[in-house]
């Protein structure tokens, strides 16, 4: 117990954790960790490729483009780029 959080196994189980394919839903978020790695060993920006990701997680759990908005409220992406992907 941490700040009056528990964590027991239980509750662990029941986190909606999808089982994604390394072929096609997996390496996308592959290469832009790598792609990150690099830029963080030049010092260089990765707002861009950490922005992708989220993108990646959002379209993963299905998440609506209101609901992106009521987790991350800063979100670069507008309603047409995210519903048009």
């Amino acid at each position: 117990m941490r700040n009056g959080l528990h964590t027991l196994p239980n509750n662990v189980k029941k986190l909606p954790i999808p089982i994604i394919k390394i072929d096609k839903q997996q390496q996308p978020f592959i290469d832009l960790v790598n792609k990150i790695l690099v830029k963080k060993e030049n010092n260089e920006n990765t707002d861009q490729e950490e922005n992708a990701i989220d993108f990646l997680v959002y379209k993963l759990y299905e998440l609506t483009y209101d609901e992106v908005k009521i987790i991350d409220t800063e979100t670069p992406i507008n309603r047409e780029e995210y519903e048009g992907e």
